[in-house]
């Protein structure tokens, strides 16, 4: 094993300034962070999902419980809406790539390509299409926050009116038949 020290420099075909490469690095973090948050968040509702889906499948023979079920399942279906504008669902193999239209994700990831690049100075045309970008996910994080306060709170409210237990299990005589 060898080592050895080099100078990274600027290519010299270029007369930028410091502050082009400091701007660079800020934008690419800014778009690193909200991709992230991005993706944290589908995490999170992909999580509320999984709850929802998970009482609607135990519930499902419980009469007293179809306003709650059918409540779950619209909510099922926004989430899976709002996810499906942020990422490509619907991919399983690199081919899908040509199949399915790019989503919000992706599209971060082509504005920060384009940024990161030998020349750090920034133009207007990828300015414009970070804000174009951005605006589209602050509208999802808007949906999002909507979901969560309102159809979720109510879900959550509906359950407590139910007086359904954290864990249900079948009732006695299910079990003693079985």
């Amino acid at each position: 094993m060898s080592e050895t020290e080099f100078d990274l420099i600027a290519d010299p075909r270029l007369q930028v300034a410091p502050e082009d490469w400091k701007a660079q690095q800020q934008l690419l973090m800014q778009m690193e962070q909200s991709v992230k948050d991005m993706h944290h968040a589908i995490m999170n509702m992909r999580k509320a999902k999984k709850q929802i889906e998970g009482y609607n499948d135990v519930l499902k023979n419980d009469a007293n419980a179809k306003e709650l079920i059918n409540t779950g399942s619209d909510i099922i279906k926004k989430i899976d809406k709002w996810e499906s504008n942020l990422i490509e669902t619907r991919s399983k193999n690199f081919q899908d790539a040509i199949n399915f239209r790019n989503r919000l994700n992706a599209e971060f990831l082509q504005v920060r390509s384009a940024v990161d690049s030998h020349d750090p100075r920034i133009t207007q045309g990828v300015k414009d299409r970070l804000q174009d970008v951005q605006m589209d996910w602050d509208k999802s994080k808007k949906e999002m926050s909507i979901l969560i306060q309102t159809d979720i709170k109510h879900y959550n409210q509906l359950f407590k009116e139910k007086n359904i237990p954290a864990v249900v299990t079948p009732d006695k005589d299910a079990v003693i038949n079985n």
